[in-house]
């Protein structure tokens, strides 16, 4: 089996949102602060689900392991 199969990855989910699968639980705390929820019932599978705005601190975040957190629209 090659490890290229359980590296994480994300992939458009809906409309709406993407999601990341095959992610340990270290993860959890990079995948939360980037907007993240985690699901055990998604179709496909269970993984983490966002928001497609999210797409560019998922990618960034798959190709260096940096976190971009989301930022808050000022009132």
């Amino acid at each position: 089996m090659s490890t290229e199969s359980t590296k994480p990855y994300f992939e458009a989910y809906s409309e709406k949102s993407v999601v990341v699968r095959n992610t340990e639980k270290a993860h959890a705390p990079d995948m939360r602060a980037i907007g993240g929820r985690w699901n055990p019932n998604l179709t496909g599978g269970p993984g983490w689900i966002f928001p497609k705005t999210r797409s560019e601190s998922l990618t960034k975040w798959l190709e260096t392991g940096e976190v971009v957190a989301p930022t808050r629209a000022a009132s």
